[in-house]
């Protein structure tokens, strides 16, 4: 059997690491630039819920047309790497209105809620698409390419929250910083901060939509994506149990197969999207000093943000961690973060304080935010290798169906976890 090209300088590795980036950037952006949108949509009914309503408008989407797809359409489908450009092509247009209506604050209101509800729609059709693509192209190679489609992810969420605490602190008012007394907290020009938040996606899309374009002719792509029948059989054989089978797949079965890395990738984004970024936001700074309260939430994000990128990047050193049902049993176990958030110091008052300092929450938000990381990255990367080669690319896409099923029920829960919060 022929060897495997080499990925000559990591190539292959750093462009499905950049697509990562790119299928989560319009996401992330539009929940991080919270302030920019509270602004906007002052005086609406859908102020103090507007990050809810993004969350199940996204997730929610993202779920019906990976169902479709599942039931119905897949026979229809183009091959991955279509579905990845097209995808990229549509977030980048998605993204480009997205900057132009940051220009334009003639519209407000319900109509601006709308616009953007429309936005998020759009780009979560992309994305879908676009998460699926990779996901079905990733498992044919080795593990270590899914890992790079995670990190890629999760750093997308780093990035975008490092740049608005930058943003917030820069912006933050002087006097506010050398106030001697608590007063409330303000940024001089959101406007100008969401602007540059979705020009910088603009540009990173821009790339990762050539980048791929390269990455289909590299020797490495073209070897597992298309590789000869003699290479095919001698992959087969590796899995004593998984012959050579032609003919419709069964969609239930493989999922069944599968259920352990199925069900942790479910309920790990359950309970993160139940809490973050509804509750964790909703955590204030005991501290005395205006400026660290101010940057208070903005921090939050960028350390849950770059746990979970820590998360991904330890799973791709140590992809036997966890196994099976002890994946799925850890990934249970974080419902106990809900009491733990809901104990410490909340915007909201009614509420009984336990971890009344500042250090208590931020090591909550660390440990979820790596579990969530280490937990998704490991099922996602052993699930797929778990099967029969002729069965990976949709395994890859039924795992991606539960990761987006888990975010939307989590989306749902979080209306229930605003709800206690008032």
């Amino acid at each position: 059997m022929a060897r495997p090209p080499t990925d000559k300088c990591h190539a292959g590795y750093l462009v499905l690491f950049l697509q990562g980036v790119a299928a989560l950037l319009p996401w992330n952006v539009f929940i991080t630039a919270d302030g920019y949108f509270a602004t906007r949509l002052v005086g609406t009914p859908v102020h103090e819920s507007f990050l809810t309503w993004f969350s199940m408008g996204f997730n929610l989407t993202a779920l019906f047309v990976l169902a479709i797809n599942t039931l119905f359409l897949r026979s229809f489908l183009p091959r991955p790497s279509v579905k990845i450009t097209i995808a990229l092509v549509g977030i980048l247009l998605v993204v480009f209105l997205s900057t132009v209506l940051v220009k334009t604050p003639s519209i407000t209101g319900m109509v601006f809620f709308n616009m953007t509800m429309c936005s998020i729609v759009v780009a979560s059709i992309c994305s879908a698409y676009l998460q699926e693509g990779l996901f079905e192209l990733a498992s044919a190679f080795p593990e270590i390419y899914t890992q790079a489609i995670m990190t890629g992810q999760s750093l997308a969420g780093f990035i975008v929250a490092l740049s608005s605490f930058v943003i917030t602190w820069a912006h933050l008012d002087p006097a506010l910083i050398l106030a001697s007394v608590v007063v409330p907290w303000a940024v001089t020009d959101t406007e100008t901060s969401a602007f540059s938040y979705f020009v910088s996606v603009l540009a990173t899309i821009g790339l990762a939509s050539v980048a791929f374009a390269g990455f289909l002719r590299l020797p490495l792509a073209r070897y597992y994506m298309a590789p000869p029948a003699e290479v095919a059989a001698s992959l087969e054989s590796l899995l004593e149990d998984a012959p050579v089978r032609k003919g419709t797949q069964n969609p239930a079965k493989l999922l069944w197969r599968v259920r352990a890395h199925a069900s942790a990738v479910f309920a790990t984004f359950f309970v993160t999207l139940a809490l973050f970024p509804v509750l964790t936001s909703a955590i204030r700074s005991s501290n005395p000093s205006p400026a660290v309260r101010a940057l208070f939430t903005p921090l939050s994000f960028v350390l849950f943000n770059g746990g979970d990128l820590l998360g991904r990047v330890l799973a791709g050193y140590a992809p036997t961690l966890l196994r099976g049902r002890g994946l799925l049993v850890v990934a249970l176990l974080r419902v106990s973060f809900l009491p733990l958030f809901g104990l410490c110091r909340l915007t909201t008052s009614g509420h009984s304080v336990v971890f009344d300092h500042d250090a208590y929450p931020i090591v909550f938000l660390v440990l979820c935010a790596v579990s969530n990381g280490v937990l998704i990255s490991l099922s996602m990367m052993q699930s797929a290798h778990s099967v029969a080669p002729h069965q990976r690319e949709l395994t890859g896409a039924l795992m991606f169906f539960c990761l987006t099923s888990g975010c939307t029920a989590g989306a749902v829960a979080s209306f229930g976890t605003h709800a206690w919060l008032l």
